[in-house]
């Protein structure tokens, strides 16, 4: 360190900045979650139930995925006609308008395959 620090850099350099503490203890705001994001979508932190009630049933219901560890909490999507909803638990953590091929893959992904030809359901 060179010698001819002024004191206050010193104290900076070993404490941090007066600024950095005040941030660090101010206090957090919780908000309670909006019933509907702009545009028309479950907000963050809306419930299953209050996005159900909202917004009705899901097309599909798709999850939970992965094996639930308390570092990796359960993943669900719920897939509705013009957006997914993507619930971590039971809360939504993100709502997103996918391309609409997305929508089709999804849906197409819960369907049963077709009956190869020469095949018969009978």
């Amino acid at each position: 360190m060179p010698k001819n620090l002024p004191p206050i850099v010193i104290l900076c350099l070993l404490f941090g900045s007066p600024a950095l503490w005040a941030s660090q203890s101010a206090p957090m705001v919780l908000t309670t979650p909006q019933a509907e994001r702009p545009g028309g979508m479950p907000a963050r932190g809306s419930t299953m139930k209050q996005v159900k009630k909202t917004y009705g049933n899901p097309l599909q219901i798709i999850g939970p995925s992965g094996e639930a560890t308390k570092s990796r909490p359960p993943i669900t999507r719920w897939v509705y006609k013009n957006y997914i909803v993507y619930f971590e638990n039971n809360r939504v953590i993100h709502s997103a308008r996918p391309r609409p091929l997305e929508i089709i893959k999804f849906l197409d992904a819960a369907a049963p395959p077709p009956l190869q030809p020469g095949n018969s359901a009978n």
